[in-house]
């Protein structure tokens, strides 16, 4: 099922300021809010550096497909793993890789 535009805003809401959301299979949460962060089928090597991040208080924000984290924002800016899931998960990251290049790009999207 292809993402829709309340969702794409959200997404876009969640890069350019942080703000929580949750739908069927993408959430955005503040880390601080919970203090625990899943790392689903992150693998290894990201899954240390979000550890690292999280421990040393330097990422403040994750955005999940399902329960794997996609991408973070650390140290000022957005890491999103080059990473293939499924069908859905990579849609989830395209329309991330795209709000986060775009500010306000999703923001009164419509389609």
């Amino acid at each position: 099922m292809s993402l829709r535009a309340p969702g794409k805003r959200a997404i876009q809401a969640a890069v350019d300021d942080f703000t929580p959301f949750k739908g069927n299979s993408i959430s955005g949460t503040k880390v601080s809010e919970n203090g625990y962060v899943s790392y689903g089928r992150l693998p290894e090597p990201f899954r240390k550096a979000l550890l690292h991040g999280t421990l040393n208080g330097s990422v403040d924000f994750v955005i999940y497909s399902y329960a794997t984290p996609i991408a973070w924002h650390a140290c000022g800016g957005w890491i999103a793993p080059p990473v293939e899931y499924s069908k859905t998960t990579t849609q989830h990251q395209n329309v991330i890789k795209t709000a986060i290049a775009n500010k306000d790009f999703y923001k009164d999207a419509k389609w």
